[in-house]
């Protein structure tokens, strides 16, 4: 079944299938494809690249068509899940694999909304921090079984979310440290919680005459990653909500 894309004016194949409706987009490029992320570990930003050019419109337009399905497939008919799918052909491909996705966003029709509150507990929770966003964003969906999500649907995710940033994320960084660089860090979880506490109280917090005594504890743990001073004297953790971690190790 061909869709138009009313901005583009092109036709593309539908499939419909059990696990839901795929709108084919087939693009007959030259050249290597592959994703490159020109973002951060904190931020990162995929970007779908063909033969060298940054080609991530071709993205957005296969969006566009995904809706357009959507909006044919739900009148009169119960939400349907509708997927882009970009099919390259005559490409080299970056990947081992035959296929790569790339998110697109959902069409209208494939979402499932999220109440009010729901929605300002999981803001809340991930505190502006992206991988808790994803994080939340994945387990809230995946045990979420109606519409609208619920607020108790959001603290079940939020349950499952914690434990994955927590394996994920924070327990590989905590088993670097050694046990006196655990100390500090505690100290510093205790002190300064999501910002910065000065090295001279963190020593004293540890028993400590002076913040030399802590200097090369201090040192590692900004070698390794895990802390780093945002001003002469001052001591923060690198990623946030590593506090609370450190806390529930208590």
């Amino acid at each position: 079944m061909p869709v138009r894309v009313e901005q583009t004016g092109q036709l593309g194949p539908v499939v419909a299938a059990p696990s839901g409706v795929f709108v084919i987009d087939t693009k007959a490029y030259r050249g290597r494809v592959e994703l490159i992320d020109r973002g951060s570990f904190l931020r990162p930003s995929p970007r779908l690249h063909v033969d060298g050019w940054d080609r991530s419109d071709l993205v957005a337009s296969s969006a566009r068509g995904s809706c357009s399905a959507a909006e044919a497939a739900g009148h009169g008919v119960d939400p349907v899940e509708v997927m882009a799918v970009l099919c390259f052909v005559g490409s080299r491909w970056a990947m081992p694999a035959s296929h790569v996705g790339v998110g697109a966003g959902s069409s209208p029709s494939s979402k499932r909304v999220l109440a009010s509150h729901g929605l300002d507990s999981a803001i809340d929770a991930a505190g502006g921090y992206p991988y808790f966003i994803q994080a939340i964003g994945k387990q809230v969906w995946d045990h979420a079984r109606v519409t609208p999500i619920s607020l108790e649907d959001v603290q079940v995710g939020l349950a499952e979310a914690r434990r994955e940033v927590d394996d994920g994320l924070y327990r590989s960084r905590w088993e670097r440290a050694t046990p006196a660089q655990r100390d500090l860090l505690r100290a510093l979880a205790e002190l300064g919680g999501e910002g910065p506490a000065t090295v001279a109280d963190i020593a004293k917090a540890m028993g400590k005459a002076r913040g030399s005594d802590i200097s090369v504890a201090r040192t590692e743990l900004i070698r390794k990653g895990l802390t780093y001073p945002p001003e002469r004297g001052l001591l923060a953790f690198t990623v946030p909500g590593m506090h609370e971690f450190i806390l529930r190790q208590a």
